[in-house]
This record gives structure tokens, sequence and C-alpha cells, in this order.
């Protein structure tokens, strides 16, 4: 089964099989990150897509269990995208309210 076939699984059954080997969760990540870009233009769900924190997450989980880390293995949801409706300023992110006003996160009057 191709990653971009699992990803339209629940979430158990996309983390069993990043646990059990069938697919990475690299794997997964890009197919998200794929579908994200072929459905972003119609869609319009997402603010930012921060594709490099996806994949370097990916990488690392995918690291901890090559070397048999059982508490990687223990992750309810494991390896399972997810996207996050709003979050607080962090990072360089963009923070965007539902009134429309747009702000840098690291702007001190961000809420």
């Amino acid at each position: 089964m191709t990653a971009r076939e699992v990803l339209l699984r629940d979430a158990g059954e996309i983390a069993a099989a990043v646990r059990e080997g069938h697919v990475s969760a690299t794997a997964i990540a890009h197919a998200s990150l794929e579908r994200i870009s072929d459905t972003e233009p119609r869609v319009n769900a997402f603010t930012d897509v921060t594709v490099q924190r996806a994949l370097a997450t990916a990488a690392a989980l995918d690291a901890r269990l090559a070397v048999g880390d059982s508490t990687a293995r223990g992750l309810p949801l494991l390896g399972v995208p997810f996207a996050v409706k709003r979050q607080p300023a962090r990072g360089a992110a963009t923070v965007r309210w539902s009134n429309g006003c747009r702000r840098p996160a690291r702007c001190s009057s961000a809420r």
C-alpha cells in the first residue's frame, strides 16, 4: 500500500502502518503535503503550511523508530499528520485572526 493510500485511512490505521513499518512517517508527511498542494487552491483551508517542520519531524520520528525507540513506537498518533486551526503566536509563523488582521507572530502586540 502506498503512503497516499494509507493517508486515506483513519488515524489509528495510519499510526499502525507506520508502527509496523509498512510505510514511513516521512512518506506519510510527503503524501499529506502533496495532497495539500493539490487541493489547497480550491479549498483554501490553510494560512501556513510548515513543510520543513513537518518533514524534519517525520524524519526524526523515523530515526527513532529505526533504533527501536519504544517510546516512539508507543505514541498513539505515530506519524499521523494533522492541521491546527489556530495556534498561539510562535516563532516566525504568521498569525491571522478572523477579523482579517494579519501580523507577524513576533509582533509584541500579537494576541
